[in-house]
């Protein structure tokens, strides 16, 4: 028979951070976050022996340590925000509670998944987005522009077209195992592109949705015609100063059309300049940051996030989860350029050619390998030793390019 009175637990819905002498207790059912600095040791005493208990999410406290203000203050902090109690020890034994720990049941290193991944074309279940950029001149590319392409999707001047349409029908017939979210087409011009035709023809015959991201331009209802429809939508990028007038005219013209107008914005009178529009109600419009290399306090003010920004909506258990082992904004991301190049991100190294490797290979030696990008968590930069860092969203190609990781503590920084 053990000496403790009572028995406090967390139940298996909320998360017990811990960085230094740091102590968060995180709610993901109503996303109450309690700080515990505020707390004496008596407190921080009881939260170390839980964070380092191995599986039981409960801990004894005898007589002595419940008299403790401190203690009762924090434990009615607990109940009242439904994130754990405490109970008297009657029986002697502690309820056996799951603490919210991480298990990866196909970790890449285990003989089990190796098997598994290499015995068919299960290594592209991974997948959720593949991204093709077609052979592209972009002769009206502005030279400002060309690194936009690091930061978001945008169209880019390629290398000469090496991948044919029968390399194409290759990699579609493999993908239709996958389950993926989109293949997002980056064409550079629609009108006349007999190899988009026959892509987007192949297409069609699996069940994928499309994305064309196209740079704006005046487009005239047949060559629109020719390529958005049934599961096919368009983003069209548009980079400000434009002619108003004929912006207006062609949001208004393509009305009905599953397009979304994307204008990129680098500073606060791009918004404003926007807003003036007179467009329909029913036309999509999207803002998009982009950074030039020179405005940094804009970014930060779009981008950034206050902690009270992301926890203003629970954050669930397998969100949390999926952020201790992987990038939520990267992981699952394929992009194949014109001359059969492969990156899982286009700030990175490229991974492989198509032309000599098979996909399955290429996605597999990513995930065995816990590459980066697509397992770049918060523990790889500067937010490694912050307590908030499974809360906050995963790595975006922002930080990537500005070489910043830590946008919420700049933004406090600078106010």
């Amino acid at each position: 028979m053990n000496n403790y009175k009572y028995w406090f637990y967390l139940e298996p819905f909320t998360f017990l951070f811990h960085e230094k002498e740091k102590f968060v207790i995180y709610n993901t059912l109503n996303s109450v976050y309690i700080d515990c600095s505020i707390y004496d040791e008596q407190v921080h005493r009881v939260l170390n022996n839980l964070f380092n208990s191995e599986a039981n999410y409960c801990v004894g406290l005898n007589q002595e340590q419940f008299v403790s203000q401190s203690l009762q203050t924090f434990i009615d902090k607990i109940r009242e925000s439904f994130s754990g109690d405490i109970i008297e020890n009657n029986s002697g034994v502690a309820p056996y509670i799951f603490k919210p720990i991480l298990r990866i049941f196909h970790h890449p290193e285990s003989a089990k998944t190796k098997e598994y991944n290499l015995l068919g074309l299960n290594s592209l279940l991974y997948l959720h987005e593949v991204i093709f950029y077609l052979g592209n001149q972009a002769e009206d590319l502005c030279i400002e522009h060309e690194n936009c392409y690091k930061q978001f999707l945008h169209p880019i001047k390629t290398a000469n077209q090496i991948l044919t349409i029968e390399k194409y029908k290759e990699i579609l017939n493999q993908l239709s195992v996958c389950q993926l979210d989109k293949i997002s087409i980056i064409p550079g011009i629609i009108k006349d592109n007999a190899l988009l035709s026959s892509l987007l023809q192949l297409i069609s015959e699996h069940n994928f949705k499309v994305e064309l991201i196209l740079p704006y331009k005046i487009y005239d209802l047949d060559d629109v015609d020719s390529v958005i429809g049934h599961k096919i939508s368009a983003r069209i990028l548009i980079h400000l100063p434009t002619n108003k007038d004929e912006l207006e005219s062609q949001m208004n013209l393509f009305l009905g059309y599953n397009i979304t107008w994307v204008f990129i914005v680098s500073e606060d009178r791009d918004i404003d300049y926007i807003q003036s529009f007179n467009v329909n109600e029913g036309v999509n419009v999207e803002y998009l940051p982009w950074y030039n290399g020179s405005n940094d306090s804009f970014i930060n003010k779009y981008v950034s996030s206050e902690l009270q920004d992301i926890i203003e909506f629970p954050i669930n258990k397998q969100k949390i989860f999926r952020r201790q082992i992987l990038n939520e904004n990267f992981f699952g991301k394929l992009t194949i350029f014109p001359t059969g190049e492969v990156y899982s991100n286009a700030n990175f190294p490229s991974i492989g050619d198509i032309t000599n490797l098979k996909l399955t290979e290429i996605v597999y030696n990513e995930v065995s390998k816990f590459s980066m990008p697509w397992f770049m968590t918060r523990n790889n930069c500067s937010c490694e030793s912050c307590i908030n860092k499974y809360l906050c969203p995963s790595i975006s190609n922002y930080e990537v390019v500005m070489n910043e990781y830590n946008f919420c503590y700049l933004n406090k920084t600078k106010q």
